[in-house]
């Protein structure tokens, strides 16, 4: 664990399940979570985005 201006981070485990990170800022995508797809897509584009 590192500890910075009082905040400690985690390490964030990498779930056993695929994992699909679908979101509208490309920023976010992998931010926090290690995904096995990521899409950049908002919500009416996502559904069609993932086959």
């Amino acid at each position: 664990m590192t500890t910075t201006s009082g905040y400690t981070l985690f390490e964030v485990s990498r779930p056993s399940q695929r994992f699909v990170h679908v979101h509208a800022d490309p920023n976010e995508l992998g931010r926090v979570y290690q995904a096995d797809l990521l899409v950049n897509a908002g919500m009416i584009a996502a559904p069609s985005s993932i086959h």
